[in-house]
């Protein structure tokens, strides 16, 4: 999934791809000149997970071009995510190559959907770090027990940063967290952190692409999530000098 900016509204809108399974019957708008019909859409997405979807088909297009609509079809689905028709979507061919990477603002690739869609990414102006405020890197997204999710953008240690918001934390609720041996430290982190993701990237290319990899799961791991994402780090050939 990807987000963009739409360039006629100024609002930022969720791009899917997926794959057209069904459509259900098209359902007139109650508006008697609308240029518009709505109708419930069965589509795969690219994990192979199927899902069924309110969605708009514009009508000229359903005239003009019906083979958008053929099953099989490789589709985009274009969810508004600001304004008015937040959470309204829009299906149409999978025209990705005609959106603008200047425009995206942010890669969901590879996380799950859930999470995707209500990730509050961390403003810059609240990074004290001053590398975290120059472009490139790598991006981290943990998420909490209380279905909160918390993204960070331009990260370049993401083992060192992410053990220092889970220590600034923590240390709230817990005076003498860094006082904890490991153990316990693990303890109270699986108490409040469901996962951590994160994915690294080169350059402009590997933004648009590169996927989210579950670095550490409460569930799965017996670990801090700083020594998971140094694994990670170890993986994608990180050489910073400091």
């Amino acid at each position: 999934m990807r987000i963009y900016i739409n360039q006629k509204t100024g609002l930022q809108e969720f791009l899917y791809s997926a794959r057209l399974v069904k459509i259900g019957d098209l359902l007139n708008s109650d508006k008697s000149n609308s240029q518009y019909r709505v109708c419930n859409v069965e589509v795969e997405y690219p994990n192979g997970t199927t899902d069924i979807i309110s969605s708009i088909l514009w009508e000229s297009l359903r005239l003009s071009d019906p083979k958008v609509f053929f099953i099989d079809n490789s589709i985009n689905i274009i969810v508004k995510a600001e304004g008015e028709y937040a959470g309204n979507s829009t299906i149409t061919l999978d025209s990705s190559d005609n959106i603008n990477s200047k425009e995206i603002k942010r890669i969901y690739i590879g996380l799950p959907v859930h999470i995707a869609t209500q990730i509050l990414w961390v403003d810059v102006k609240f990074r004290t770090n001053p590398l975290s405020k120059q472009p490139g890197g790598n991006d981290i997204v943990v998420e909490y027990k209380d279905g909160k999710a918390l993204g960070y953008d331009n990260i370049k240690v993401p083992s060192i940063y992410v053990d220092k918001i889970i220590s600034d934390q923590f240390q709230k609720s817990f005076s003498k967290f860094e006082e904890l041996n490991r153990i316990k430290k693990i303890e109270v982190i699986k108490t409040y952190i469901n996962r951590v993701y994160a994915r690294s990237y080169k350059n402009n290319s590997e933004f648009l692409d590169k996927p989210y990899e579950e670095i550490w799961d409460s569930n799965k791991h017996n670990s801090l999530p700083s020594e998971a994402l140094q694994e990670f780090e170890l993986k994608n050939n990180f050489d910073f000098i400091f």
